[in-house]
């Protein structure tokens, strides 16, 4: 692992210190060990693997009994995510349950990594692990906080076409994108699907 990798990690574990201690035997970068002799625990599946989380937040503090300290009302939920308001409204906190983790995986170093990959892409709108707990059908979840995008911009055509330019199909001019302040993966879904007439679409970007 890299500095920038190291930074990054750090980053996506935040101020407590304690959240690097709850995920260190699951994960197999980062953690080098002197001990090369200390026992690691060889996880069979995703259940147990999962298991092995629960059971190190709970005995290291990471654990979150009471979402509702946290966050204020839901705002949204989906296949991956139950999506909150921070009682301060700044932030977005998310109890994400795994649900692309495979039930075969061993390790979390995928999921991990892709947490890494949005931070890299979109730093101004970073997660942040601030915790684990449960979500309302007892799945465990990683508890994630990000900043809150607070308004939605409707890009008129004469906006979006200097982004986008049709020469035997889609073009995107990635100068434009990589010199324009940070896009969601909303906005650069919403340009890919901007061959449909201007007419019957409207092309969206979130704004914090």
């Amino acid at each position: 692992m890299n500095s920038n990798e190291q930074q990054e990690l750090e980053r996506l574990f935040g101020s407590h210190p304690c959240i690097k201690a709850t995920l260190e035997q699951t994960c197999g970068f980062g953690y080098k060990n002197s001990d090369t002799t200390k026992a690691q625990p060889i996880f069979r599946d995703r259940e147990s693997l999962l298991g092995h989380v629960v059971q190190r937040a709970k005995s290291l503090g990471t654990w979150i009994e009471r979402i509702e300290d946290y966050a204020g009302k839901m705002i949204g939920n989906g296949q991956e995510n139950d999506v909150f308001i921070s009682k301060d409204n700044l932030y977005a906190i998310k109890l994400n349950n795994f649900a692309l983790l495979s039930p075969s995986a061993t390790s979390l170093d995928g999921f991990i990594h892709r947490l890494m990959a949005h931070n890299e892409l979109f730093p101004d709108d970073a997660y942040i692990i601030i915790g684990f707990t449960h979500n309302s059908i007892g799945e465990p979840c990683v508890v994630l906080k990000q900043p809150f995008m607070r308004r939605l911009t409707i890009f008129s055509n004469h906006m979006v076409t200097p982004l986008i330019w049709t020469t035997s199909g889609l073009m995107v001019n990635m100068k434009f994108l990589m010199s324009s302040p940070p896009m969601s993966l909303l906005t650069l879904m919403a340009i890919s699907t901007s061959l449909m007439p201007w007419s019957t679409m409207s092309t969206t970007r979130w704004m914090r």
